[in-house]
């Protein structure tokens, strides 16, 4: 071995402590080309606001509305008054742009004016298409969950919901 190959051989053997504390190779941050996070970034970046589900078991006097969000947590169970003010009360809970959900009952027109008015995207469950089962317990409370919960995972059987103009036309001219 020559002069220049064992001193060469030496200095890549020494490493300094600070070194080989270090894994080999690139690390996250400069792979990606992401920053760390500092406090500053943390404070300034805006929370995300995640979209609510609202399931809603209309009645001709009292009905049964069930939040949930996107992991199927119930984030609150109420009973209302038919009334649009407690409706729309209601609807300011579930955020800017809720998902919601009636069945395609007898008088769900203003319920659904009241929804999107407010903001909400109106979904119409159609009385046939879905599949209820078989289930112990049929009450409000547990409609309306199953209602929301078929709107969250996508397994909804939808009814049109016709514009109120062309429902108006409709109520007052009747075939």
């Amino acid at each position: 071995m020559t002069m220049r190959s064992v001193a060469k051989t030496d200095r890549m053997k020494t490493k300094s402590p600070r070194e080989s504390s270090r894994r080999p190779g690139p690390g996250v941050a400069s792979t990606l080309g992401v920053a760390k996070p500092t406090r500053k970034r943390q404070k300034e970046t805006p929370v995300e606001q995640q979209t609510q589900y609202v399931g809603i078991n209309l009645h001709p006097r009292r009905s049964v509305i069930v939040r949930r969000n996107q992991a199927g947590e119930t984030l609150d169970t109420v009973r209302i008054d038919n009334d649009p003010v407690a409706l729309a009360a209601e609807l300011t809970k579930a955020g800017e742009h809720p998902e919601v959900i009636l069945e395609a009952t007898y008088g769900w027109y203003w319920a659904a004016d009241v929804i999107q008015e407010c903001g909400g995207t109106v979904h119409l469950a159609h009385p046939l298409g879905n599949n209820w089962g078989n289930r112990r317990v049929k009450n409000d409370e547990r409609d309306a969950t199953d209602l929301v919960d078929l709107l969250r995972l996508g397994r909804l059987a939808e009814a049109w919901v016709a514009p109120a103009p062309l429902r108006r036309t409709a109520r007052d001219h009747p075939l």
